[in-house]
């Protein structure tokens, strides 16, 4: 039984708005060949829109060339000419591999970031999600899970985020990265960006849209939105998150909780409801696995079916995060380490979490304006955030 994934979890609205000038253009990336093998960018659809043609002309192949080239950065599976990245470095253990500013940059916030969440998104845990790519890569609605004893192995590759230092060194004078590998039988540790790739992309070429009216989006689970919204009746952008508690049997949602949202924002949601499959454990009830995989169990955590974050922070800190919390059970603790991440780095985080336990239920929290965070509140009946 094969699955169709969704594209989306956010989207652009634009019914209701009566001025004819407004006239959105769309540049999708293109995917790209390197030798006989094909590739989409960031394994996602990666897109810009924008509302001058001639603005949107002017940075489409620069943003393309931008793409690719960090594309081939952060890929664990491919080599490409005449560049060093996580491939290469991943299957040089313990050797000094010589990269680009950017990758020393990126791996440098990873690290960081491992730390920050306490380990609940760790980007040494590669060798785990490996094992569940095999799986996710069939499209199957039925599937059953990687053998369990793989599983333990290979969380023993995975270090703790008190202790990644020691086997992630990063030499920034040098650009040099060295993986110290923990070992398990055939497992060993394994870097694997796919948490903090999209968000560095958009955080990578903001600066081809600022001030220009704009949405950048990568997967469609993280956006930059910049610029003015040209239309007569607001200024601002109406964004649709889709409300898993709401999908209908075909797999579509029936309820849009609209997100008002001035241009310098970026948005980051993470959720287990797009790429999944249904497996039976052994006392024959339906299980779910998600694609996120928690670091600490080896496993799909199937708390929240969706978490939406939205701030002017990077979007590989909102990225990082939400990634975090979707494996965070206590929304107590969520709200900790959202406070953790404003104080670490001096910003405003708004957010929303579609808990699953509630089913049709979601909880809310977000700030208004960017200044008193309404904290603690529940209610399915909200269906609109402010952010303007």
């Amino acid at each position: 039984m094969k699955k169709k994934f969704l594209l989306s979890t956010l989207i652009l609205l634009l019914t209701g708005c009566t001025n004819s000038n407004v006239n959105p253009q769309s540049f999708i990336c293109p995917g790209f060949f390197e030798g006989m093998t094909y590739h989409a960018p960031l394994n996602t659809v990666v897109s810009i829109t924008m509302y001058d043609k001639v603005e949107l002309n002017e940075v489409s192949s620069i943003f393309q060339n931008k793409v690719y080239s960090l594309h081939k950065m952060v890929d664990a599976y491919s080599i490409y000419k005449d560049i060093n990245n996580i491939f290469t470095i991943n299957n040089n253990p313990n050797t000094k591999v010589k990269v680009d500013d950017s990758l020393v940059e990126l791996i440098k916030k990873g690290i960081e970031l491992t730390k920050l969440t306490n380990g609940k998104m760790n980007i040494l845990t590669g060798s785990v999600i490996d094992i569940w790519k095999e799986k996710f890569d069939q499209n199957e609605v039925i599937n059953e899970d990687p053998d369990e004893d793989n599983i333990k192995e290979a969380l023993k590759t995975i270090p703790s985020y008190e202790s990644i230092d020691e086997h992630l060194i990063v030499d920034e004078k040098a650009k040099e990265i060295t993986l110290i590998p923990l070992v398990s039988n055939n497992y060993y540790t394994n870097i694997n960006l796919g948490a903090l790739s999209k968000g560095y992309v958009l955080d990578q070429t903001s600066y081809l849209f600022k001030d220009k009216s704009s949405i950048v989006s990568a997967g469609s689970s993280s956006l930059h939105i910049d610029g003015v919204f040209p239309g007569k009746e607001r200024d601002y952008y109406s964004i649709g998150l889709k409300e898993p508690a709401y999908y209908n049997k075909e797999g579509q949602s029936t309820q849009i909780l609209t997100i008002k949202v001035a241009g310098g924002n970026n948005i980051s949601t993470s959720g287990d409801y797009e790429k999944y499959f249904i497996t039976t454990n052994e006392y024959g009830d339906s299980v779910f696995r998600s694609h996120i995989i928690n670091p600490d169990t080896g496993y799909s955590s199937n708390y929240h079916a969706q978490i939406c974050l939205i701030s002017k922070a990077d979007g590989v800190i909102l990225d990082a995060l939400s990634t975090a919390l979707i494996n965070i059970k206590d929304i107590n603790e969520i709200k900790t380490m959202i406070k953790s991440f404003e104080d670490y780095y001096n910003i405003i985080i708004s957010y929303a979490i579609f808990d699953r336990i509630l089913d049709t239920t979601y909880r809310l929290s977000c700030n208004q304006l960017f200044k008193d965070s309404i904290l603690g509140q529940y209610s399915s009946s909200i269906k609109e955030i402010n952010i303007i």
